[in-house]
């Protein structure tokens, strides 16, 4: 619900609010996603990266590792 508008419904970072921010998006389908340990994109998610707000308050630790799970399956893509 939240990562969908700049990150796409099928994680390929062509969400409909990409286009406004001047950078890709990441695309949670690349394989190189594999690459990146559980806890750099638990820490990412929590404090963000310009201009992907934080959601350190807005999402549980629960909801954050639901995230990291779901982001796994899209890169095996």
């Amino acid at each position: 619900k939240r990562c969908a508008s700049c990150h796409g419904t099928t994680g390929n970072g062509d969400g409909p609010d990409a286009v406004d921010l001047g950078i890709h998006p990441a695309k949670f389908s690349d394989p190189a996603l594999r690459e990146e340990a559980d806890g750099a994109l638990f820490w990412k998610i929590t404090v963000g990266k310009k201009p992907m707000p934080d959601y350190g308050r807005k999402l549980s630790p629960t909801d954050r590792w639901s995230v990291i799970n779901y982001l796994r399956t899209l890169a095996r893509r």
